[in-house]
């Protein structure tokens, strides 16, 4: 298992900037086909606007792509304790780029810890297409930014496929 950790710069003081922050992530061996990103703590801004029609759209965000072409729904608000797969494909040299950008405003929340486990080819990775991947006999599935009491609200133009493995010996 490979194993990095990215966080916020003044980690765990919150993040106050503006601009924007990217990481990227080099495939650590050729036989590594994904990335799985585990949001151990995940705070950014959230919507500014709370109706069902107009809102949902971030204030700051955060994205993922990879050399495959996948790129992940913008995110943002709370999302600590979600987590996200990336195909970085079989080819040697894959990459997957984790973006944030951020309001033009001072922030009193901003502030992350990302794990990113490298996961070969055929191992334990999460089926194509799947942007989140749940393999425990018991759990809860919820949407982005599900978890902030203060805003609770879905974030706009959310498009993710969820994907459950079935248990050996469960139907």
């Amino acid at each position: 298992e490979n194993c990095t950790y990215l966080q916020n710069p003044s980690f765990p003081s919150v993040y106050p900037d503006t601009g924007a922050i990217t990481y990227t992530i080099n495939k650590c061996s050729s036989d590594v086909c994904q990335v799985r990103l585990d949001f151990e703590t995940f705070v950014t801004e959230a919507p500014a606007l709370t109706t069902e029609i107009t809102g949902g759209v971030c204030v700051d965000s955060f994205t993922a792509t990879s050399t495959s072409g996948y790129v992940t729904p913008n995110i943002c608000g709370i999302n600590t304790n979600q987590h996200i797969y990336l195909d970085m494909g079989n080819q040697p040299g894959g990459t997957a780029t984790l973006s944030f950008t951020f309001a033009n405003q001072a922030s009193t929340v901003r502030q992350w810890e990302i794990k990113a486990t490298q996961v070969p080819c055929g191992s334990y990775d999460s089926p194509e297409g799947c942007l989140q991947y749940h393999t425990t006999l018991t759990g809860r599935i919820t949407s982005f930014n599900f978890d902030n009491a203060a805003r609770p609200q879905h974030l706009a133009s959310q498009m993710q496929n969820v994907c459950i493995r079935r248990a050996k010996g469960y139907c």
